[in-house]
């Protein structure tokens, strides 16, 4: 019989998350979708005022925290870290110049 120290399990990040930040010194909303891809592992997109969609990356969930690496409009790579907790997000993001705290929501699917 196997025994686990840490019996958490990991949250199931799929889903849309409206999200609060500050991005360049302005307060900003974004919308962040992260869909399952047929191989298992997760993409998306960050959607946000004045700003193209951002392709997530990557995805990372360990237990409530999902960190996604998305494509920066400057071509780089920014770091999203949310802490999932119910529908309540909290957490941060940052990039070469620039990052903040974050808040937010998770939608409820339909």
């Amino acid at each position: 019989m196997l025994f686990r120290s840490d019996t958490t399990k990991d949250i199931d990040p799929v889903g849309t998350y409206t999200v609060y930040l500050t991005a360049g010194g302005n307060a900003m909303t974004t919308t962040t979708r992260i869909d399952k891809k047929p191989d298992g592992t997760y993409g998306g997109t960050v959607n946000g005022d004045g700003i193209p969609p951002l392709p997530v990356i990557s995805v990372t969930v360990t237990h409530n925290k999902v960190r996604l690496s998305i494509t920066a409009p400057d071509g780089g790579e920014a770091i999203i870290e949310m802490f999932i907790k119910g529908d309540d997000i909290t957490g941060q993001w940052w990039m070469a110049n620039d990052g903040s705290n974050l808040t937010g929501k998770k939608s409820p699917e339909l």
